[in-house]
């Protein structure tokens, strides 16, 4: 029998800085991957019936916003439909290591991942603004018109500044970035937080205007202070953005006791991460992240390590090999 075909695609999630929401209004954000991917393989549905493998297949389904499903068979069609490819008698598996609804960009590694699955399965190269664009098409699907930055992240798996409609800058730090990302216990529900701050956007202007403008001060500041290398200036800038966040409404409880906490636990700053309504937060924690994560852990949170560039014998590594070396904050 001749060997059968798979095609193989693969996209890490991200998790934002500084920037959200203001992001989909035109202001700039910075986001970097983690070193957890989404790994998607196609391959004709007779191989799937005859050995039922582990994994999602077409009649499988992914959480959106914590409760709202989509299934993989709608997903995989409208893959096909952008790429101009077919998808006929064709099965996906999903194997994800990044959680899902917890604002660390899951289904953009998915979409992304699915893509060039796709792609390699039809044997067609996309470039990384390529695959990103076609994932757009597929995120719009989960959450309406999200800004991009997402499937942006995690098509170029780099550390970036992000202007919606502009070219996509490259950031790299003198010294190592090191942060923590701690998983609320409420899932976030993405959609519903920018369509009410959209709403509210659309009674009062001026005041959601001016909010977004403090936010784009702050990422302008957050990234100059990370290309310094000066964490404390970072640290300030995304407990600001949070406070800035909470204003608008998307932060939670749960999300702002998680804040409270990691800068008690030593944190130079900590924000949440994504869509808000619940998710994680992301800490700032150059000196002491085993203690800080020591601490989220023996009280009852998961958590886990995120390192820009990634630390060596990461499961990012392999990816980040492959990208351009020479990018800079120039």
């Amino acid at each position: 029998m001749p060997p059968t075909r798979i095609g193989r695609g693969r996209a890490p999630g991200k998790v934002i800085l500084a920037g959200e929401h203001a992001v989909v209004y035109g202001w700039p954000a910075i986001a970097l991957p983690l070193q957890r991917y989404v790994t998607v393989e196609v391959f004709a549905a007779e191989r799937d019936r005859a050995r039922q493998p582990d994994g999602h297949r077409n009649g499988g389904s992914v959480t959106v916003d914590g409760t709202r499903r989509v299934s993989l068979e709608a997903l995989l069609v409208a893959a096909g439909r952008t790429l101009q490819a077919s998808t006929e008698n064709l099965a996906i598996r999903v194997l994800s290591e990044v959680p899902e609804a917890m604002g660390l960009g899951s289904s953009a590694a998915l979409s992304v991942a699915l893509i060039r699955a796709l792609a390699n399965y039809h044997g067609t190269p996309l470039s990384d603004d390529e695959a990103s664009g076609h994932a757009y098409t597929l995120e719009c699907l989960f959450h309406g018109q999200p800004s991009g930055i997402d499937n942006t992240t995690a098509a170029h798996a780099k550390l970036i500044r992000f202007v919606r409609g502009e070219r996509t800058r490259a950031l790299t730090p003198p010294s190592p970035l090191r942060l923590a990302i701690v998983l609320g216990k409420q899932p976030r529900q993405t959609r519903s937080a920018v369509e009410k701050l959209r709403f509210a956007r659309a009674q009062r202007p001026q005041l959601l205007d001016a909010h977004f403008a403090q936010i784009g001060a702050l990422v302008e500041r957050a990234a100059h202070a990370l290309c310094q290398g000066d964490w404390h200036a970072l640290g300030q800038s995304m407990t600001e953005n949070h406070a800035l966040l909470a204003a608008l409404g998307v932060s939670t409880a749960e999300l702002d006791d998680l804040v409270h906490r990691a800068l008690d636990y030593g944190a130079r700053g900590a924000k949440l991460t994504g869509g808000g309504g619940g998710g994680a937060i992301v800490c700032l924690c150059p000196e002491n992240r085993p203690e800080l994560m020591r601490r989220f852990v023996e009280t009852g949170w998961d958590c886990f390590a995120v390192d820009w560039p990634p630390a060596q014998g990461g499961s990012n590594e392999r990816r980040t090999a492959q990208l351009d070396a020479h990018a800079s904050c120039a």
